[in-house]
């Protein structure tokens, strides 16, 4: 499944004219929200010099915005633009809704209880580690 997963938001990004790298960053972005590019740097697993040649290109298509944070002004914030975000992928993504949506039905409430626990269960599994990994020498 991941590699299905990596290969369909690679196209999927193509089509929309960004690279697949930099389509999983404004993915982190969009679900953690707000945050330092030294923060998304430490969650990508990346130096802060290539985590900035992500962030320019994600800020020239109006996906990220920098700002000034309002707390420390020597910090910038990066702001993920979802109105722009889903401007660009929505038109996209309407068969995989379709399609995703006949699939869901195919499957009853306890089925996807038991789906979801096992996908948060996997996906905490292997965020956890990926931090292990990282911090070994």
């Amino acid at each position: 499944m991941s590699t299905a997963s990596i290969i369909f938001h690679q196209s999927l990004a193509e089509k929309a004219g960004i690279s697949g790298v930099d389509h999983k960053y404004l993915d982190i972005l969009l679900q953690k929200g707000t945050m330092t590019a030294g923060h998304l740097a430490k969650l990508a697993g990346l130096t802060t010099g290539a985590i900035t040649g992500i962030v320019d290109r994600l800020e020239k298509q109006g996906l990220v915005k920098r700002e000034k944070d309002p707390k420390d002004r020597r910090k910038i914030l990066l702001v993920p633009q979802k109105e722009e975000t889903m401007k660009m992928f929505t038109p996209l993504l309407t068969d995989f809704i379709k399609d995703n949506e006949l699939l869901h039905n195919k499957y009853n409430t306890k089925n996807l209880q038991f789906i979801k626990k096992y996908l948060d269960d996997i996906t905490r599994f292997v965020t956890d580690q990926t931090h292990k990994l990282n911090k070994k020498p």
